[in-house]
């Protein structure tokens, strides 16, 4: 079971939520990282092997520079992060647990890729990958 760094978008409720669902969570508000910039929690939760849950899209444009930056500037291997889901906005926080825990539990590939919780205007609620 992968461990998880909420950041200072999510609810601390869903942390709870989790929790109970037997996943070991940090919290942005737990590391002192409430003021933190995007960038320092997706590499925070990189350097310790974390998977990023937020509610921030701003994480789909870390996701196209974290791929796309290292091979222009020549680095040889990406490095890798643990993967990131983006939660729906209005969810509550203990159905978003339960979208979080059957994402993770799909046995899709998380190392560099981020999911995002899309609710269509027609069609059932998805995970779309980027």
């Amino acid at each position: 079971m992968p461990e998880l760094h909420l950041d200072q978008n999510v609810p601390g409720t869903l942390a709870h939520h989790l929790r109970q669902l037997h996943y070991v969570v940090v919290t942005a508000r737990g590391l002192g990282m409430q003021s933190a910039e995007d960038a320092d929690h997706l590499l925070h939760a990189a350097q310790h092997g974390r998977v990023v849950i937020t509610k921030d899209k701003d994480y789909l444009v870390l996701q196209v520079a974290w791929l796309k930056w290292p091979p222009a500037w020549n680095v040889p291997t990406t490095p890798n992060h643990a993967g990131g889901l983006v939660i729906y906005d209005h969810l509550p926080s203990a159905v978003a647990a339960q979208e979080i825990h059957s994402a993770l539990s799909s046995g899709w590939p998380l190392t560099n890729w981020l999911y995002h919780f899309e609710v269509p205007t027609s069609g059932p609620p998805r995970w779309v990958r980027y």
